[in-house]
């Protein structure tokens, strides 16, 4: 009876669940995210999409580092790529959304800076945060 019951539960819970999530920002908070919604993929498939407005990672602990050893420049940044280690589908757009809001049948849109829309159930802002130059460029 338990497993009947744990059965129409989770398939209670994929009815109600957001299918397609819209990450923005591709930083610590947004890679972390992704790879936790990877994890509970077998329980709720869905659709993910990360928009950051750079094409590489940035390992900003090792900035500072670069002011005193420029060469270590090389291992902090890296290119952009979905965490490994998953059946979910992630898809990686680089790009900087300049709108979140509700189109006319109800449902979430994203505007990129180029006009490209991108539609989502849940949207999750994991954009990080700014620092002074010579410590991190301002890239946006």
């Amino acid at each position: 009876v338990s497993h009947h019951i744990m059965s129409d539960a989770t398939t209670s819970l994929v009815k109600v669940a957001p299918s397609r999530i819209l990450v923005i920002g591709g930083g610590f908070a947004g890679r972390k995210l992704i790879r936790l919604l990877q994890a509970c993929y077998t329980v709720m498939p869905m659709d993910i999409t990360l928009v950051d407005a750079k094409s590489f990672f940035e390992f900003t602990p090792s900035a500072l580092r670069c002011i005193v050893q420029p060469a270590n420049a090389r291992t902090c940044v890296i290119p952009q790529q979905v965490p490994a280690g998953s059946k979910t589908k992630c898809k990686l757009v680089t790009g900087t959304v300049v709108s979140v809001g509700i189109n006319e049948a109800f449902e979430g849109e994203a505007t990129l800076g180029d006009g490209r829309v991108i539609p989502f159930d849940a949207a999750v802002l994991a954009m990080g945060s700014n620092y002074a130059a010579p410590i991190k460029p301002d890239m946006t």
